[in-house]
This record gives C-alpha cells, structure tokens and sequence, in this order.
C-alpha cells in the first residue's frame, strides 16, 4: 500500500500496483472538532470508502483529549475497531469502540518498539505485534518491521515472523513545486502470513491503523528513543 496526503488533512490508502485509491483516512490534529469516535482527539479517522460520507471503518490517536496537558510524554495510543461478533451467524455491531493500545518502549542496541495485542485467524486467537525500528536505510528513508511475537501454541520461529515493513518516502521535486498535489508519505507492505490472508482482516486493519499512527507519532516527535526515555525515567523504568 502506498498512503498519501492531499489537502485539507485527507490522506488515502491507495493499491501500490494499481494505484486505486482504496479508503480515506482524516488526519485531525490535536484539538480540532472532528466527529466521533476521537472528539477532539489528534488522530486519524478511518473511512470505509474513498469519501467522508463513507462509515467509519476504524480510528487511532492520543489516549484521553487532555493527553499533551497532563501527561506530554506519554507514548500510548489508542486504536479503536469495530466491536467482535459475540456469537456464531451473528454480525456484530458496526459502531467503532472496541479499544486496543499500542505502547512504546526503548530496546536492547539502542532500538525503539511499539506493541500491540490484536486478534488473529479463523478462531480469533489474541496474539502480540511489534514495530520494530530499523534503522536508516541509504536513500535515508526510515524503516520499521513488524513482527508477529513467538507463541507456545503456533510454529512461529523464535526470533519471531516479519509480516509487515514500512518505510517513509521522501518528498519529491513535484510536490515541492506544486504543494496542491498528493504527496506519498509512506508504504506500508504486508509479508507472510499477514499477505497471505492467514491473520485475517481485522488484524490487517489493525496493523494500517498502527501504521498511520506511527506517521502521527513521528511528526510529533514520540518515535525517539531519548523521547521514550523521558518517559520511562519519569514512571522509573
């Protein structure tokens, strides 16, 4: 996939090969009114569809609307899905409210990770999800990896399975000259079992809304290890 940002805050989720454009997402900064489910959170607004009139398919920002008052240095994030069918043949509720959280922490190697818990496969086994930073790469772009935790119970290798990577892309000369002008802002690639199907589609929406939050997150500056630190020094982590 390849997201773009367009004017007035809309960004859109577009087909990397075909380049449709296949959902609108509004980014809403701190403090603006936007519609539920963020109120006036800072975040991004999932659309199931390419317009605003679409339904909402899903959400993600700051946790609580007074987050940067009361607590500036804090790394969680919410990401708000619709809720699961509580019984077989039975559709469940396209409202968005069920809550995950993605939390950051500092690394071994000087590295930074964002975890989140979501539900995965055919019997909605809850399984834990990393972004892991790595690093520069040499057209200076900066890379994360997404790793689908260990677990006792599936045959995932020990080190973990990569089923994700994303990378920022750097502005060109086009969209300098012409700032009307969509302009890419990063590709998100679904790996392995996460390509295949496997995960399932609640897990795939969950993992373009972390993605879109990572973007958030970086232009505040809260993707930083020494941002991080602040925080875990001041809980005595």
């Amino acid at each position: 996939m390849i997201i773009q940002a367009g004017w007035s805050k809309s960004f859109t989720v577009n087909d990397a090969n075909s380049k449709e454009v296949l959902y609108l997402a509004e980014f809403h900064p701190f403090g603006w009114f936007c519609p539920e489910p963020l109120g006036a959170r800072g975040g991004f607004i999932l659309h199931n569809g390419v317009t605003r009139k679409d339904p909402v398919l899903a959400a993600t920002g700051d946790v609580t609307i007074f987050e940067q008052r009361v607590n500036p240095f804090s790394n969680e994030s919410k990401i708000l899905l619709p809720p699961l069918a509580k019984k077989d043949n039975v559709k469940a509720s396209t409202t968005v409210g069920e809550t995950e959280t993605m939390v950051g922490r500092c690394t071994a190697n000087n590295g930074v990770a964002f975890r989140f818990s979501i539900e995965v496969g055919r019997n909605m086994r809850r399984e834990k999800l990393e972004w892991r930073s790595a690093g520069k790469g040499g057209d200076g772009r900066v890379a994360w990896g997404l790793m689908r935790l260990p677990s006792a119970s599936r045959r995932i290798p020990p080190e973990g399975e990569v089923i994700a990577k994303l990378s920022w892309l750097p502005a060109s000369i086009i969209n300098v000259v012409n700032p009307m002008s969509t302009k890419p802002i990063f590709t998100l690639q679904l790996m392995n079992s996460l390509e295949s199907g496997l995960l399932g589609e609640r897990c795939v929406l969950t993992v373009v809304m972390s993605a879109l939050r990572l973007w958030h997150l970086r232009i505040k500056g809260k993707d930083k290890r020494s941002y991080i630190r602040i925080r875990d020094n001041s809980q005595g982590r």
